[in-house]
């Protein structure tokens, strides 16, 4: 799923035929170290733009205090290695490989089951246009950490945060810049009700945050739980209206 594409200016018309891809890529990549932040100046920090499109909320675990939610994000950066003149490649403007042949930020969730889990793969592929600009789409399953209070069930809120940072360096070699949830493709849990969202960038680490609030949907359990027991609450005393000696009250008993 792309939700870049559209959007960051790789829709123009790219131009070019294989061999002017082939040379491309040769030209580009050989010699390319992945392992090195892709800007000249070393001591600047690589600055990625992340939007975090959340999908859907899975589910919510109230003993463990664990949110699942579905996500795909949109991370840009520019990578000064990967700048070229169409004009010399036919007029080509974009260019597609796997994450794993240039440099990429290797963000983590700090998944509160796990510790830390990896977001993306190299199935995911990066779009580069000829302005160095990097568009990388990972997706999957991430888990957040939630503070559950049921004290006012069925009307309990809850508030959970999922943080992601890249593994492995500091706030001077990366930065994030206006990190924000997307709610676009969102869909609406059935029993948990998504009311609030926001996103923090911790200034001390390259650490970025993002709080949800859910509220769970009460109409359910007040249909299947709450009023029965209210009903028989009230009902059960009324054995003590009825006539001992008719024996109806002894059936009634047996019955509530």
């Amino acid at each position: 799923m792309v939700f870049l594409f559209g959007v960051c200016g790789l829709h123009a018309a790219s131009y070019g035929t294989y061999e002017d891809v082939k040379t491309l890529l040769n030209d580009k990549l050989n010699g390319y170290n992945a392992e090195i932040r892709p800007i000249n100046n070393q001591s600047m920090p690589v600055d990625i733009n992340i939007i975090f499109n959340l999908m859907n909320i899975e589910s919510f675990d109230e003993i463990a205090g664990v949110i699942t939610v579905t996500h795909v994000m949109d991370v840009t950066w520019r990578d000064e290695e990967l700048v070229w003149d169409p004009h010399s490649y036919g007029n080509l403007t974009q260019m597609s490989v796997s994450s794993d042949k240039i440099w990429n930020p290797k963000l983590f969730s700090i998944d509160p089951t796990t510790n830390t889990a990896l977001i993306g793969d190299n199935n995911f592929r990066v779009a580069i246009n000829a302005m160095g600009d990097v568009y990388w789409n990972p997706g999957g399953i991430l888990r957040g950490h939630c503070v559950a209070n049921v004290s006012k069930f069925p009307f309990d809120q809850h508030e959970c945060v999922i943080k992601i940072l890249p593994v492995g360096y500091t706030d001077a070699e990366v930065s994030f810049e206006l990190p924000n949830i997307e709610l676009s493709f969102f869909s609406q849990n059935t029993e948990y009700e998504l009311v609030q969202h926001t996103d923090v960038t911790s200034f001390v680490s390259p650490v970025t945050a993002f709080y949800l609030t859910v509220k769970r949907r009460p109409l359910h359990h007040l249909i299947s739980l709450i009023f029965p027991i209210t009903m028989l609450g009230l009902a059960i005393p009324l054995v003590f209206v009825l006539p001992f000696t008719s024996g109806e009250s002894s059936s009634y008993s047996i019955t509530m």
